[in-house]
């Protein structure tokens, strides 16, 4: 499960007292072409709990009262750690917890169907990156590091043998997966789906 970024939102008051909105969006229908088109939630004004990568959508009032229009922006939920050194231009302000916009403001009337896509795209990406993250931490808690046959444990007599009694938790832990496969491997055991399996006397 994706950690929880809590986060306050609040729409932009424009001229003319004039305010925006925002949605979390869960998905994006390409045959509408207006705001339709985002399902989700309407967010308020209030603190939310969002997970790493969420996506929402801004509708912002632009201009003025006599020369209003809307920009649409595409924002991604982050916790970004402070660089060290800073990049030139960049204070500590700049990172950590909050909504990132991604890509350009494009203008809500004129410019939607391309806004719409590139919101499609933007969700994709990050739907794979949760995926990803979440499949990471399955692996990570269910698979265990080495599973070793009762006959493997007993096997004590040589020197390249590890003994059971170690605490292969520990000790294996500090070893790179593959440099461990390999060496397993050259001492004639096969790993397969997390198990081993001697294939010749020690």
């Amino acid at each position: 499960m994706s950690k929880k970024i809590r986060l306050k939102v609040s729409h932009q008051l424009a001229s003319g007292n004039r305010k925006g909105w925002a949605k979390l969006v869960t998905s994006v229908d390409p045959s509408k072409d207006n705001g339709y088109a985002f399902a989700g939630e309407f967010l308020q004004e209030r603190e939310y709990d969002f997970r790493e990568g969420d996506v929402v959508v801004r509708q912002t009032p632009e201009g003025s009262v006599k020369n209003r229009w809307n920009s649409g922006r595409v924002c991604v939920v982050r916790d970004k750690a402070v660089p060290s050194p800073l990049p030139e231009g960049k204070t500590a302000d700049d990172y950590g917890p909050r909504l990132y916009s991604v890509g350009k403001a494009y203008n809500w009337e004129t410019e939607f169907l391309s806004f719409r896509d590139h919101v499609a795209a933007v969700l994709l990406k990050e739907r794979e990156k949760q995926e990803a993250r979440e499949a990471v931490a399955v692996c990570s808690a269910t698979t265990p590091l080495v599973s070793a046959t009762p006959a493997a444990e007993e096997i004590t007599a040589s020197p390249t043998v590890v003994s059971a009694s170690i605490d292969y938790q520990t000790t294996l832990a500090t070893i790179p997966t593959e440099e461990l496969l390999v060496a397993l491997r050259a001492r004639g055991v096969s790993v397969d789906h997390g198990y081993i399996h001697a294939l010749k006397n020690f």
